[in-house]
């Protein structure tokens, strides 16, 4: 070990008197030269022996290396000695001082074998100086040195990405990229190439349209960082495929129960429980969320959603039952052609009939796994070897025992500790129960047929239940996140003591799901986990605090309610339980806007108003009617407020029911109509308009006479022009209804019309939605979704078009469309918008008995 002594000057008496006495003791004389002995020297100098070799009994000089030989600005410098220096006297152990010099200063914060990367900087030229030093202090070698000069590091693309990898045929590509690192501090210029089928394109910029391409054209980038030094990094995403521009579904925003599973890097990837080929990623920074398509092996719906890095993929255990333990390997590079890939390793591995998962640990260093599994009589310790891909291979550790020392728990987290050659295990409960487990156990890497031991417990303070821990090793610390707290915890994994590092407030409820990983560049934690049933990521700083980088309401509000505006660019609905208003914008983004007014009578509202911008007192806003018959509109602005619109008059005044649907006519100044809706025991057809006047102030309703359709509920009602309105489908106390109705809300007295329909018959629905889509100029009415039970459930997942032939008389046409991405599960009660810049539908959440909150785009082209 290399290290600083201090120095000592030598003595010419000693060394007189040590001759003497060796020429006394051997029978002869000696003749001394009296020359002064020249050795020792400053701190800068060495011994000389005045001849040019060495000095009689002086120590050899240590042979020295300095690497790296080509040092970067992210590089600690490392001087090893190679050849010991010899003390012919053999005066006991040789020991060495270190010096340092920075451009030919000498350095005196550093002393040791390493100068720190945190010392150096570019340009500047490095001289160690490495002297042998006699253990009494009393001799010293000649100083040996070497030298390096800092070279320029170049920038680092932390990570590159499209935005979307299956596009279509006349859509644009974009590229993302994560941060672009230079440790010199230079300015940075990127460049970006596209490539189509391996060909380079003239696309130069962050964006690259598909138009013109074929089915199946792969398209890359490839992104160049260079600094003025000439350093450079490149990068190339994984490959888009493009696909024919058919009418399809394409999943926005996936539903809320996704567990967040560690990646390498800075990679967020969220695993669906249900279906674990439908992977997603938030791309940091920016939480963009971006749909990943794995293709490969089918991958079973048994996963372990905790799984360990091998090779920088992830393995996930699966949890099958009567047969041998098998694993599913997640490969995510390159981004766009993830693949999933089943390991069936050989060897000695148990089969079982209960449930697989124990305790278990990886040694990165040998590339084995260790893992409790159950067998006759107990559990034993098995290990499976990673270390040569496609040959993973099982062996026994140790005979079956019971469950001795709470090792048959089902897995919590573990993390390995290579400096001591063991991983420790935290968290976990017992198998069959929810009793949580405050022992760390510890798995010896080098004897591991001792098994499992308790080295320690966690207070009753701290979390039981972890998901996954990231080590820091320059701190020689654990981190990990209380699945259930906005807390993180550093154990010092000498002493096993724990310490709670942060307390943000508000902490949201969060449930066990999620991990805690450093990130690439060593600088903060990445703590994912789930905030009611929704994702959410945060950065730790390790001297510092939580920071929110994607927080739950980035996947919008948990139960998607009622549309209550719909414009150009940006959709609005309101949230029932919570009384919020949510926006929901063509960037596939979500921000909470506004909660109702408090004076808003007879809550929940229940009575939603959908209509295109405009500019009467209606238009451009939200509308909503409470139960004492005022009008409430929330106007499209970024701070809006609320405005209420009270009939003037006494006398008529419907109530809003459940159900009911509502519309925004025109007729030269907007007037809000209603049809319907459920009261209790019954269902009603009351169709009640309200005019106001052109400062949306001085408002009356005014009921509609009969005939009347007849009384339902969760129908729509759609504007077609500005004088027709279509009513369609709704269901009621015996049945659910088809037909079409139109309502002429323009006409003195207003009134409702029959109509005359062709085509196939479209079944029967309530709860669905419709929207009004232009086609070649003329408008159609497009209906998704629904439920045909009365008492039931019994949803609808397919898509209907009503056109206009004239006045009075309408056909219905099945659409066809294409499944490629999967199909949108089958719903009612859902939000619908049609996105004209877009040329697509988009479906917000709904109800399948449960409550979703997907959003879908069903992308429509001419």
């Amino acid at each position: 070990m290399l290290g600083r002594w201090p120095l000592m000057t030598s003595s010419s008496t000693l060394r007189v008197a040590l001759l003497v006495g060796l020429a006394t003791a051997f029978g002869c004389s000696l003749i001394i030269d009296t020359d002064p002995y020249v050795g020792g020297g400053d701190r800068d100098g060495g011994a000389d022996g005045g001849d040019g070799g060495e000095p009689a009994f002086e120590l050899s000089t240590p042979g020295i290396t300095l690497a790296p030989e080509r040092p970067r600005t992210r590089d600690d410098l490392v001087v090893s000695v190679v050849t010991e220096s010899v003390d012919p006297l053999e005066g006991g152990p040789v020991r060495y001082e270190i010096r340092w010099r920075r451009d030919d200063t000498l350095v005196d914060e550093v002393d040791g074998e390493v100068m720190p990367a945190t010392e150096t900087a570019k340009g500047q030229t490095f001289r160690v100086e490495v002297q042998a030093v006699s253990a009494d202090g009393l001799r010293r070698s000649a100083v040996a040195t070497e030298s390096v000069t800092i070279e320029n590091t170049p920038p680092r693309l932390t990570w590159v990405a499209l935005q979307e990898y299956r596009p279509f045929v006349g859509e644009s590509v974009a590229v993302t990229l994560g941060p672009i690192l230079d440790e010199d501090d230079d300015p940075v210029m990127q460049e970006i190439v596209w490539y189509v089928d391996d060909v380079a394109s003239d696309g130069r910029g962050l964006t690259f349209s598909t138009t013109g391409l074929s089915p199946d054209a792969r398209i890359r980038a490839e992104v160049v960082a260079r600094d003025p030094d000439a350093g450079e990094d490149r990068r190339t995403t994984g490959a888009a495929i493009v696909r024919s521009a058919t009418i399809r579904w394409r999943p926005l925003i996936p539903k809320a129960d996704l567990i967040p599973i560690p990646a390498p890097g800075d990679r967020v990837v969220l695993l669906d429980r249900d279906d674990p080929t439908n992977l997603w990623e938030i791309q940091l920074p920016g939480g963009r969320l971006v749909r990943l398509y794995p293709g490969g092996d089918e991958v079973a719906d048994t996963l372990w959603p905790i799984p360990f890095e091998v090779g920088g993929d992830l393995v996930f255990p699966v949890q099958e039952r009567t047969s041998t333990p098998a694993f599913w390997r997640l490969r995510l590079e390159p981004r766009g052609e993830e693949r999933w890939e089943r390991i069936a390793p050989t060897g000695d591995a148990p089969s079982h009939d209960t449930e697989l998962l124990r305790s278990f640990a990886f040694d990165p260093e040998a590339q084995r796994l260790y893992m409790v599994l159950p067998v006759a009589g107990g559990v034993a310790l098995f290990a499976c070897n990673f270390d040569r891909p496609g040959f993973e291979t099982w062996t026994r550790v140790s005979p079956g025992t019971e469950d001795a020392e709470g090792a048959a728990r089902l897995v919590g987290a573990f993390v390995a500790d290579p400096t001591r050659r063991r991983a420790l295990i935290f968290g976990g409960v017992a198998p069959g129960g929810a009793t949580p487990a405050r022992e760390i156990l510890a798995l010896d890497f080098d004897a591991p047929e001792d098994g499992l031991q308790v080295v320690g417990t966690f207070p009753e303070s701290a979390p039981a239940l972890i998901g996954t821990v990231a080590r820091v090793s320059d701190e020689d610390a654990a981190y990990f996140a209380d699945p259930t707290r906005s807390l993180v915890y550093q154990l010092d994994l000498a002493t096993l003591r724990l310490t709670e590092r942060t307390s943000p407030t508000p902490a949201p409820e969060r449930d066990g799901a999620g991990f805690t990983r450093l990130d690439s560049r060593g600088e903060s934690l990445l703590v994912a986990s789930l905030a009611s049933g929704r994702p959410s990521v945060q950065q730790f700083t390790l001297a510092g605090a939580l920071t929110s980088l994607v927080a739950p309401e980035r996947f919008g509000p948990q139960r998607m309610s009622l549309p209550v505006h719909v414009g150009r660019t940006e959709l609005r609905i309101f949230e029932r339980d919570t009384e919020e208003v949510w926006t929901y914008t063509r960037a596939n983004t979500w921000r909470r806007v506004e909660t109702l007014p408090d004076a808003m009578g007879n809550r929940p509202v229940d009575v939603p108003a959908q209509v295109a911008e405009g500019s009467s007192p209606f238009s451009g806003g939200l509308r909503l009617v409470d139960g004492t018959g005022v009008a409430w509109s929330l106007p499209s602005e970024d701070r809006p407020r609320w405005v209420r619109h009270t009939p003037v008059a006494a006398g008529y005044l419907p109530f809003a029911n459940p159900g009911m649907a509502t519309s925004i006519p025109g007729c030269g100044g907007d007037i809000l109509s209603a049809f319907g809706g459920e009261i209790p025991g019954t269902y009603t057809n009351e169709t009640p308009s309200l005019t106001c006047d052109a400062m949306g102030r001085s408002c009356n309703w005014v009921p509609t006479p009969a005939p009347l359709p007849a009384a339902r509920a969760y129908s729509s009602f759609i504007r077609w022009d500005v004088n027709e309105t279509l009513l369609f489908g709704g269901v009621d106390g015996t049945g659910v209804y088809r037909d079409v109705r139109r309502f002429e809300n323009c006409s003195s007295p207003r009134r409702w019309q029959a109509t005359e329909v062709e085509g196939p018959l479209i079944p029967s629905r309530w709860g669905h939605s419709a929207t009004l889509v232009p086609v070649d100029g003329e408008p159609t009415m497009w209906v998704i979704g629904g439920n045909r039970a009365r008492g039931g459930f019994n949803y609808h997942d397919d898509v209907w078009r009503l056109e206009r032939l004239e006045l009075g008389r309408y056909r219905w046409s099945e659409v066809s469309v294409a499944d490629e991405d999967g199909r949108m599960p089958p719903r009612h009660l859902h939000v619908t918008w049609f996105d004209l810049e877009g040329r697509r539908i988009v479906v917000v959440g709904g109800n399948t008995g449960a409550e979703l909150s997907d959003v879908w785009a069903l992308h429509l082209f001419d």
